[in-house]
């Protein structure tokens, strides 16, 4: 949405007929610039699965291999 992109703040959208928009507290925004930097932007990480368990060789997820619940080795995702 173009109106989103007004808003200088990271913002969260709840609902998707009638959406509304809520800031994000302090503890979500640093999360989210975590993985963005300066110029919001997510690179890609590397990595690797041996047995159940995943490892983040480089990359903003890792030291976050704890939150990773899935991975869809096909689309190349970390959920």
């Amino acid at each position: 949405n173009v109106e989103l992109k007004k808003i200088p703040d990271f913002v969260k959208v709840i609902g998707k007929k009638k959406a509304e928009i809520f800031p994000l507290g302090e503890e979500e925004i640093t999360f989210m610039k975590s993985f963005g930097k300066e110029k919001h932007v997510v690179e890609m990480s590397t990595g690797f699965i041996q047995g159940d368990q995943i490892f983040i060789t480089e990359g903003p997820l890792q030291g976050k291999e704890g939150l990773i619940i899935k991975i869809d080795r096909h689309k190349r995702i970390a959920y």
